[in-house]
């Protein structure tokens, strides 16, 4: 599915905040999929940002979306948890992102934890986001 279509489907607020390059072609259909599952105020909640622009954190609505995302893009392994594989080399694929600053970002994302598997993902993105391996 082409980026741009599923921008019509998300809200582009996502994109704003996340252009997540290879990450969101490896997620876009999930994301679709997962959008297509929101009822009409659960997709107002999920294109909401914080005060900095990022997602916003404690919101079970955007927690299980990006958990769906993230699913259904295969970044979840078997035990339910991220795989940060996959994750780093969708970020490498990227070639404004160097190995370096994928590693050190991830070393200290990865240590984000939330009270689940949404929200430690929803902090995973912010985390990344804000350690300058999304934009």
């Amino acid at each position: 599915m082409n980026i741009l279509l599923l921008l019509t489907f998300v809200h582009p607020l996502v994109y704003q905040i996340f252009a997540l390059r290879d990450v969101m072609d490896d997620l876009s259909q999930g994301m679709a999929k997962c959008y297509e599952r929101l009822n009409e105020k659960e997709s107002i909640v999920v294109s909401e940002s914080d005060k900095d622009e990022y997602l916003k954190e404690n919101s079970p609505i955007i927690n299980q979306f990006y958990e769906c995302s993230f699913k259904e893009g295969g970044f979840v392994d078997g035990n339910n948890k991220i795989d940060f594989y996959l994750l780093k080399n969708a970020l490498l694929r990227d070639p404004s992102f160097s190995k370096k600053d994928v590693d050190r970002a991830l070393l200290i994302c990865k240590t984000s934890k939330g009270v689940d598997l949404g929200a430690d993902i929803v902090k995973l993105l912010n985390c990344l986001a804000r350690n300058k391996v999304l934009h």
